[in-house]
């Protein structure tokens, strides 16, 4: 029987792997923004040429957005649904987590161009 002091070593060996990887695999990097209305694509922006930074606003059936846009990441900064739960999201750089304002049915994803969005699942 191997002694404790044997498994926690190995516990943490496995754990600075995985630290190590999931580092690795969200440096995946973005070009696009694409911003889906009611289910439809209605902005594609391109995050690596942003000379400065920018505010734009959507509509859509059920509400009204307020999009910021800075080079290699984008946020909303206003909403008028209830919750705000988009606005307090803050900044995306990466396209492991979409930006979701499930009232107002908007949709930001991020991806590298080739609709390649990284990781989605890791299977074990």
């Amino acid at each position: 029987m191997r002694s404790n002091k044997f498994w926690l070593i190995v516990l943490c060996g496995v754990v600075i792997v995985s630290a190590i990887t999931a580092f690795l695999l969200s440096r995946t990097p973005v070009a696009y923004a694409r911003i889906y209305q009611d289910g439809e694509l209605t902005v594609t922006v391109n995050l690596t040429d942003v000379p400065d930074a920018y505010m734009f606003g959507t509509t859509g059936t059920y509400g009204k957005n307020v999009i910021n846009v800075d080079k290699g990441r984008i946020r909303i900064i206003s909403a008028d649904c209830p919750d705000w739960i988009c606005v307090r999201q803050g900044w995306v750089s990466s396209g492991l987590v979409p930006i979701v304002c499930l009232p107002n049915r908007l949709v930001i994803i991020l991806d590298d161009g080739s609709g390649n969005i990284g990781v989605d699942a890791v299977v074990g």
